[in-house]
């Protein structure tokens, strides 16, 4: 219990430094990964996040699954997350200001619902809670759209994943003046 509150003592602190930016993004990719019995499952979905400030962020990430293997089923998972964009301090925003703005480094915590259907059937088979990380960075382009490689790992379902996103980001009308 001690170190959480040492934890998060540290994150209020970190995003106190960070610069104000209010806004949100909408993205939309593919993934590969292992919610197979003997193959690979393909995930087709997006995310929908509102950045807090520079540095956090808070997100849904709605994610069909289907199973290429040989007994062929269908996950459908929804995960909300919290976003850490590290390395997006005020004091290294003004030295790398260039390089910053460009590319976003995240780690991220995911928790939600992994729900399966057979193909055979359309009733539900079963459902399992989802608790997992996320890396990846955040590429961005004429500041308002990105590309966005990740790597994750769902720890309950045991689940292994890469994908990219594709998006935009609306910002705040502070912002845009």
């Amino acid at each position: 219990m001690k170190k959480i509150f040492l934890f998060s003592i540290l994150i209020v602190f970190l995003s106190m430094n960070a610069y104000t930016q209010m806004s949100m993004s909408l993205g939309a990719g593919g993934e590969a990964n292992t919610y197979s019995n003997g193959g690979i499952a393909v995930g087709l979905g997006g995310l929908a996040d509102f950045r807090l400030n520079e540095m956090f962020s808070l997100g849904v990430r709605p994610m069909m699954n289907i199973d290429m293997g040989p007994d062929a089923f269908t996950v459908l998972e929804v995960t909300g997350n919290i976003r850490w964009y590290f390395l997006r301090f005020r004091s290294l925003l003004s030295y790398y200001y260039l390089w910053q703005n460009m590319f976003h480094f995240f780690v991220e915590l995911d928790a939600g619902g992994a729900f399966a259907y057979l193909d055979s059937s359309s009733k539900l088979s079963f459902s399992e809670w989802v608790v997992g990380g996320t890396a990846g960075v955040r590429i961005v382009f004429w500041e308002m759209f990105y590309v966005e490689p990740y790597i994750r790992y769902a720890a309950i379902t045991q689940v292994f994943g890469a994908g990219v996103l594709f998006g935009v980001t609306i910002k705040s009308k502070d912002e845009l003046r």
